[in-house]
């Protein structure tokens, strides 16, 4: 421990690096860093040794500004992240990007200019023996990938170099030569490295060497004297020896935390504002690898409107070609039966039996001829039909009866002229179709069998006209706008939460953040390239739903509307995928939930099931859900026309930028209570470049 004390002696003009009675605790139970000090001298080479789980990995985020202190304190010369460089042990870099866009990605977080951009890369090509810079990094083996890290850590030409295992899988003699060029650089240039290695032979050319075990540095001197000290023949041996005579008062040390109140602040800093550079280099980056992933091409742009192609063919339309069993004994054969005589008329020898059946033909039904009644029951009863209908050999005569009024005027009723019916309950949906449809084509025949009449003779019964909606004929004229809706949610939840989760799992933002990239400027290259995405979605989705499938929609300025609760709904489900990420432990939990919510406020929004059906508690909750709140509007623009000074509308519109700014809210008191609102995902993907749909 003496040694450690001449260190903090040294004039901290002289030091790189200087960390004093540093303490970290990740629980009650688990102290990471315990009083430990770290002097790293300016021009050198510092090799930091000891066994995993001992704190390396904690002391480099530290010095890094990634975690505060809980005591101690940390001075760093210099102090800007542009003069940092990290080279992470795991790879952080993405495999669908090619070298060249690599070396431009990172240079332009750093600010560099192409001309050097593309000169230090052609440098740290040939020394580092890299493949040609076109070449995608999925397509490189494992060496070459590190050393495409490591060049990626020099290219800006940083002060302090800190590099964690930088010679894992690389050969011996390209190892060496690593070696040598640090060496150059450090008695060239002054830079200042640090290097974390498992290869203790490697140690011998750092100028100092500090042996770390239990959260403190035990040893921090030379390779040299540390032999020397320890009567050692290697540093192997130099480090058994000190760890078998460590003695630490665990009780002693965990107090100092409470008496060292100093604590480090502001370690790394960069410029405070928001960066166009930075964020045009994110977009750019992000855009060339989903042009190169062709599933995500299909999931993101292609899937929709497929998506949309199914909605239209196997949502909401009327059902067709059903069997409806028929026995028809008031005439066997109805071809080239035609009415066109009036009902009025008491001369009159047309069937109507046969008018009801070609109404039903025309409604696409399948009509299947049965000898009785009792076979067409047992149709009914097995499923094989829908329904059975049996017309009696004087209906004619009696539907005639009926609209003469005869039946109610002699006060009597006969079912022999009366169709007998046998509906299947089996489906409600099937069943109330049936019957609306037999309703119809009932009064279809009455109406066409009263045209040949004289119209001052004929009265008609009742007129119906529509003021909104004469276009809203089958189930899903009224759902068809609040699929367009559900499709913008979704997709754009799923796209932001996708991509965080690439870039906190794989590393890739917290390599980008170390070279100065901030969450806010993340945050708004995402929501660009969601807005383009969510663009192209919503043009395919809305030309398949009302230029393909006639789907109806009033044209009024109202869509100005329309367009802006769209972009609005694009921008909620990106802020809500980025809650998600925030809130969650893991990647399943983020994408159930994420999946979980959307599927909730379909059931509840009205697209499976009218919302009026629902229970009184349960309406409440459903109005106001965001899906079903925007979707009501959209309805209304498209099939009622309502234009923008419709007051519901503008309400509307307050409402949903409400919802917009509540996850806003929300997701700025996340990032004020946690460091990185993305910090809790722990759970690391091994399967490189995968992307979340």
């Amino acid at each position: 421990m003496a040694e450690i004390g001449t260190k903090q002696i040294q004039v901290e003009s002289e030091l790189a690096i200087c960390i004093s009675n540093a303490f970290k605790y990740f629980s009650t139970d688990t102290c990471v860093l315990n009083g430990l000090n770290m002097s790293v001298p300016l021009g050198s080479i510092y090799g930091l040794l000891g066994p995993s789980g001992c704190g390396k990995t904690t002391l480099i985020n530290v010095i890094l500004g990634k975690f505060p202190l809980d005591s101690g304190i940390v001075k760093i010369n210099p102090s800007s992240f542009s003069d940092i460089g990290y080279m992470p042990q795991d790879l952080c870099l993405d495999l669908m990007l090619t070298i060249s866009e690599t070396f431009k990605y990172y240079g332009s977080l750093y600010k560099m200019n192409d001309s050097d951009i593309s000169s230090k890369s052609k440098e740290l090509i040939t020394w580092l023996r890299l493949p040609q810079d076109n070449t995608l990094l999925k397509d490189l083996s494992g060496g070459e990938c590190r050393r495409v890290s490591l060049a990626v850590t020099l290219l800006h030409d940083p002060k302090i170099i800190i590099l964690d295992e930088p010679t894992v899988g690389i050969d011996p003699v390209l190892r060496h030569e690593i070696w040598q060029k640090l060496l150059e650089m450090v008695k060239e240039q002054v830079k200042t490295i640090i290097i974390t290695t498992h290869y203790v032979e490697e140690a011998h050319l750092a100028q100092t060497v500090g042996l770390m075990r239990n959260g403190v540095l035990i040893s921090e001197s030379s390779p040299q004297d540390l032999l020397v000290k320890q009567n050692a023949n290697s540093l192997e041996e130099a480090f058994l020896s000190l760890c078998s005579s460590q003695q630490f008062d665990e009780t002693t040390q965990r107090a100092n935390i409470f008496k060292n109140t100093n604590v480090s602040s502001n370690i790394l800093h960069s410029d405070n504002g928001i960066s166009f550079i930075r964020i045009g280099a994110f977009i750019k980056k992000n855009l060339a690898i989903c042009l190169r992933d062709f599933t995500f091409i299909f999931f993101m742009i292609l899937f929709p409107m497929l998506a949309a192609i199914i909605f239209n063919l196997a949502i909401g339309g009327n059902i067709k070609n059903v069997n409806i069993a028929i026995q028809n004994n008031e005439i066997t054969d109805c071809q080239n039966i035609v009415v066109n005589q009036c009902i009025y008329e008491d001369n009159n020898n047309f069937t109507l039996s046969c008018a009801v059946l070609n109404g039903l033909q025309t409604l696409e039904y399948n009509l299947i001829p049965v000898k009785n009644q009792e076979e067409g029951d047992i149709l009914v009863k097995k499923a094989e039909s829908v329904a059975f209908i049996q017309f009696p050999q004087n209906f004619s005569t009696g539907l005639q009866q009926y609209v003469l009024g005869q039946w109610f005027s002699n006060n009597e009723f006969s079912p022999n002229t009366a169709a007998y019916a046998n509906i299947d309950i089996g489906n409600v949906l099937v069943k109330s179709q049936v019957i609306r449809n037999l309703f119809n084509v009932f009064e279809n025949v009455i109406i066409n069998s009263t045209r040949a009449c004289n119209e001052k003779f004929v009265k008609q019964s009742f007129r119906t006209t529509y003021l909104v909606g004469n276009k809203v004929e089958t189930f899903i004229h009224s759902i068809a706008t609040m699929f367009v809706s559900m499709i913008g949610f979704y997709f754009s939840s799923v796209i932001s939460t996708g991509f965080m989760l690439t870039e906190k799992m794989e590393g890739f933002l917290d390599r980008s953040m170390t070279a100065g990239i901030t969450i806010l400027e993340v945050v708004i290259s995402i929501m660009c390239i969601q807005t383009v995405i969510h663009i192209i979605q919503t043009i395919s989705v809305m030309f398949v739903t009302y230029f393909v499938f006639l789907n109806p929609i009033e044209i009024t300025n109202g869509l100005f509307a329309f367009v802006f609760i769209i972009f609005l709904t694009g921008w909620l489900g990106l802020l809500y995928g980025l809650l998600i990420v925030a809130i969650s432990k893991s990647s399943s939990e983020a994408m159930n939930m994420v999946i979980g919510w959307n599927m909730m406020q379909i059931y509840l929004s009205g697209i499976m099931w009218p919302i009026e059906a629902q229970m009184p508690f349960m309406k409440i909750i459903s109005e106001h859900l965001p899906l079903c709140y925007i979707s009501r509007i959209l309805n209304n623009i498209v099939l009622r026309g309502w234009t923008l000074g419709h007051p519901t509308v503008l309400t509307g519109i307050v409402f949903i930028i409400g919802y917009v700014f509540l996850h806003v809210i929300m997701l700025l008191y996340l990032t004020h209570i946690k460091k990185d609102a993305c910090e809790n995902v722990n759970e690391y993907c091994l399967a490189k470049n995968q992307y979340f749909y």
